[in-house]
């Protein structure tokens, strides 16, 4: 899982990361300093309600610049497709680290309210082992996906039946749109995991919350696997691969 830290996918991850933390951070020191020294009387619930009222504009910020670059990834996504896997291996150990940084400063800021944001770095880590499965699988579809406009112009050129009679170049088109869509939102999920420290929640609602993303991702994850519509796989023996690979790759990294 650690083969890929020192790449460049990994500074450009790491600077992305960064600068979002110091975003936060900085907001996050000034709403402190403020509360401190003009609303001192202010406690509990009413202090939720003035952070993440303050966060909010950096939260829009934040989820514009991920969401505009997803649109990007949509559209380079069969140009550059290796980019894209050794992102995803550097996302699967970096998720995680952006995350504790960011709850372990939120905990020193606002104190043990903010306790159960350590839901998000154990989310995030798990997240991380779909990121890395993810990537280990796309990479025997590597010299697939730059196929996608070959694949275009021949499926556009013929007709509704000649398609039907081509179903493999039709699964292998398939196979490259959805991967096009599935991988620039498991990465978009992840950093909306790793950064969820960024609006309060109590325990009920972080648990609710890291859950959801985790299904998500794991539904984009099997998406990727090109487990529904590949047409080199074993239908039966290939899905339920693909379906436990997470729950093995998590069981080697705890076996010591």
């Amino acid at each position: 899982m650690f083969e890929s830290v020192f790449s460049i996918e990994s500074l450009l991850t790491i600077s992305v990361g960064a600068l979002f933390s110091f975003r936060v951070s900085k907001v996050s020191v000034g709403l402190k300093s403020n509360i401190r020294n003009q609303s001192p009387e202010i406690h509990g619930s009413n202090n939720v309600v003035i952070y993440n009222q303050a966060i909010n504009d950096v939260g829009k910020e934040m989820a514009f610049s991920v969401k505009l670059c997803a649109v990007v990834m949509m559209v380079v996504f069969h140009m550059f497709p290796d980019f894209f896997i050794n992102l995803l291996m550097s996302l699967s150990f970096f998720l995680t680290v952006f995350s504790i940084i960011g709850v372990a400063n939120a905990i020193r800021l606002n104190g043990i309210s903010r306790g159960w944001d350590i839901l998000y770095p154990l989310a995030s880590a798990l997240m991380g082992v779909l990121f890395y499965c993810s990537a280990k699988i796309m990479l025997q579809y590597l010299s697939l996906y730059p196929q996608f406009s070959q694949l275009f112009d021949y499926l556009s050129g013929q007709r509704l039946m000649g398609i039907l009679d081509t179903p493999r170049d039709f699964n292998y088109f398939l196979l490259i749109l959805v991967s096009s869509m599935a991988c620039p939102a498991l990465i978009v999920l992840g950093f909306y995991l790793s950064f969820a420290y960024t609006k309060e929640r109590d325990g009920n609602n972080a648990f609710r919350y890291s859950t959801m993303i985790l299904a998500a991702g794991y539904m984009l994850y099997i998406l990727l696997s090109g487990s529904l519509y590949s047409p080199d796989q074993s239908q039966g023996d290939y899905f339920w691969q693909v379906l436990t690979y997470p729950f093995h790759t998590l069981f080697l990294l705890f076996s010591f």
